[in-house]
């Protein structure tokens, strides 16, 4: 007969995890979660939500979504303000995250009839970082009027006090402007190292 995967420990916060041959201790605090493989993950975590329309405007780049909804916050390695800076997600503890993000373009809101949307996080105020969704475009004919990008979710490090903000970039032409969908656009951000 086999012996078990893992052992929860008598103080049940502590395990004993075979990985192949050998036995690894492993130990968690109190705020830690663990998933079912019993790897720990910190039990940090945003998810921001949009809910009101935003014009993209005809910038070439820069245009920053405002997060105005926390749809689910646990922990305290990140802050973010839905009262100003609302673009702004800072992190308070260094350490490796993993974040994804999706923008939804709804009606153009000029009279160009087309429009192509690139996300962006950027790091800093001054630097662009990770995966860019592409692909959000809108050809404001035969009834072609709803587009989105999204950004797979990707693991970054950051240092203490660092922050970060999505950004809706659009090519170069054409240069109409757009709303995005309200309640449509995420980002989520979790620490996990």
């Amino acid at each position: 007969m086999g012996q078990p995967d893992q052992v929860l420990g008598d103080d049940g916060l502590s395990f004993t995890r075979r990985d192949g041959l050998n036995w690894a201790e492993l130990s968690v605090t109190a705020a830690d979660q663990l998933d079912e493989t019993g790897v720990r993950y910190p039990s940090t975590g945003l998810c921001l939500a949009a809910t009101a329309v935003q014009n993209i405007n005809a910038l070439a780049s820069d245009n920053l979504i405002l997060w105005d909804t926390h749809q689910a916050e646990w922990g305290s390695d990140v802050f973010h303000r839905t009262t100003s800076d609302t673009y702004k997600i800072t992190i308070l503890t260094a350490g490796t995250y993993e974040m994804s993000a999706s923008v939804a373009f709804d009606a153009l809101s000029s009279s160009s009839a087309r429009y192509n949307g690139i996300a962006r996080f950027n790091l800093n105020g001054t630097t662009d970082f990770g995966p860019e969704g592409k692909g959000g475009y809108v050809r404001d004919t035969s009834g072609h009027t709803e587009a989105s990008v999204h950004i797979q979710t990707f693991p970054k490090t950051f240092a203490a006090m660092d922050y970060i903000y999505l950004k809706v970039d659009r090519e170069s032409n054409p240069t109409g402007t757009i709303n995005t969908t309200p309640g449509a656009s995420a980002l989520y951000i979790r620490r996990i190292a």
